[in-house]
């Protein structure tokens, strides 16, 4: 009866493993979703550099 109770607490802990695994893939699908720098952006965002591009009449890149 010992063994058993050890392997159902292995599976669970395992079953939670990759429940975790799991739920934080999911989540890094949507972290660039709410990234703060792109949600106030009023101008251009280039998710190259994480920045917010603001065209103005004497704006040149250097």
């Amino acid at each position: 009866m010992a063994c058993a109770v050890g392997f159902l607490e292995k599976c669970v802990v395992a079953a939670g493993a990759i429940i975790a695994a799991a739920t934080l893939t999911a989540c890094q699908d949507y972290r660039n979703a709410f990234n703060p720098v792109q949600l106030l952006c009023p101008g251009d965002f280039d998710p190259t550099e994480n920045r917010c591009v603001i065209q103005t009449h004497g704006n040149a890149d250097p």
